[in-house]
């Protein structure tokens, strides 16, 4: 009927699979929030215009997806969802969700994105990152039990945003006599430059006009960065003392990054150093699979409508078994050694057709040219049929007025006898002209 679905393809669009998603009406939509060669971030719309939905991420195929985000914010209306990548850190994004009434207990920190900038709040930008900034991240908030519609602050992550100390200081600049509406920053691409313009508007009472005004941070940061200026950082680091310290996604990364205290400019050749690792396997890299995790527990359990039942699965037009203990390893996870959950995989010894495509079982081989002979033939002449039904009922007409036009205008000029009664037998016929709407 009206369901509809995602196939993907990993060949160039030789074959085509179907995703693992749930099937969507035509009110609702799937929308693909970010991918890359290890996974693909999936909203797939709630029915009804409830402006919510679930996030599902794929594996390195894009084929089996796991649930990952429950009432997802993202608007019918627009088309606004506050899905951020976090591009200066690995594994990092940002988004919004639409908590149930009176499930709100506490306060947080509420972030303003696209959502809050589509409802004219006043907020100049998105949240700001940088792949050369290494973890910092610079974005417009409030503190509260929801997303506020008053001035935001500004907050920064890691200790850091645009002020040389990595925020440990802040000074105040007069950049204009005339106050103005801030609506923007902006460096060049690559965030290499050390000129920043700051982007807003002033508004008088006649009019409104643009102003921008450039900051040369050159002139205030004259020493280039020496070796001794750096020093090494782990990202996501939050016990020193675990061997799994800073791992996301089976590996961990170690950067050279400035001090705290270092007023120094990088230069425009700078690229970031970093130092992959990877790490054992623990079960934090591993999905569940016909299982589920209890509260406050990383072990799978079985989900009790499969116990005692066999998972069967089709591969490559053969049936096999998997037995399992619930674990798969998340997608794009590049951890090795340590954890590894068993998993076998059985061949049943029979032929199936995957339930994905369709789900009739292969039929007997028969020989299938009588038939495409007899469906050609019949082709050929409903198309000869049509081609002759065409030029008499339907183009006959047009012709024949314009051929007796031509003959009626040819005898008038050479007194040919006869053109009244042509004219006679024509009295009752309507004519149709070139310039005729009908």
């Amino acid at each position: 009927g009206s369901a509809r679905m995602i196939h993907v393809s990993v060949d160039q669009g030789e074959t085509w699979d179907m995703a693992q998603l749930p099937t969507v009406g035509h009110e609702q939509f799937y929308s693909i929030l970010s991918a890359n060669n290890d996974m693909v971030f999936m909203h797939v719309d709630e029915p009804g215009d409830s402006g919510i939905g679930t996030i599902y991420v794929s594996d390195d195929r894009g084929i089996v997806f796991s649930k990952s985000l429950d009432r997802h914010l993202y608007t019918t209306t627009g088309g606004d969802t506050d899905f951020t990548n976090i591009t200066s850190l690995r594994g990092v994004y940002m988004t919004s969700v639409l908590a149930e009434d009176g499930s709100v207990q506490t306060c947080s920190l509420h972030l303003h994105a696209s959502y809050s900038i589509s409802m004219k709040l006043n907020v100049p930008m998105q949240p700001l990152t940088e792949t050369n900034a290494v973890g910092i991240i610079l974005a417009h908030g409030s503190v509260g039990g929801a997303v506020s519609v008053l001035s935001p602050d500004v907050y920064v992550s890691d200790d850091g945003g645009f002020s040389t100390d990595e925020g440990q200081c802040w000074h105040v600049h007069n950049f204009t006599d005339e106050p103005i509406y801030f609506t923007g920053l902006a460096s060049e691409p690559g965030a290499r430059s050390m000129n920043v313009s700051l982007w807003g508007y002033r508004d008088t009472v006649m009019n409104q006009y643009w102003v921008s005004i450039t900051i040369d941070f050159r002139r205030l940061i004259s020493r280039d960065c020496q070796e001794s200026d750096y020093i090494q950082w782990l990202a996501h680091s939050s016990d020193i003392s675990s061997p799994t310290d800073g791992c996301i996604l089976g590996y961990k990364e170690r950067f050279l990054r400035l001090r705290k205290d270092s007023v120094c400019w990088n230069g425009r050749d700078y690229s970031v150093t970093k130092e992959p690792t990877t790490c054992p396997c623990t079960l934090s890299d591993f999905h569940d699979f016909g299982f589920y995790h209890e509260d406050n527990s990383s072990v799978c359990v079985e989900q009790p409508d499969l116990i005692g039942h066999s998972l069967e699965f089709c591969l490559h037009g053969r049936k096999e078994q998997l037995q399992t203990s619930g674990y798969r390893k998340i997608a794009g996870d590049h951890c090795k050694g340590g954890m590894t959950p068993e998993r076998k995989e059985i061949d049943l010894s029979k032929k199936c057709v995957s339930n994905l495509l369709r789900t009739e079982q292969l039929s007997k081989q028969f020989n299938s040219g009588p038939i495409i002979a007899v469906v050609i033939a019949v082709l050929l002449i409903s198309s000869v049929a049509g081609v002759l039904f065409i030029k008499k009922y339907v183009c006959g007409g047009r012709f024949l007025v314009h051929r007796y036009s031509v003959l009626q205008q040819h005898a008038e000029a050479n007194g040919i006898d006869g053109v009244d009664d042509l004219e006679t037998l024509e009295a009752g016929k309507t004519h149709y002209h070139d310039d005729s709407d009908e």
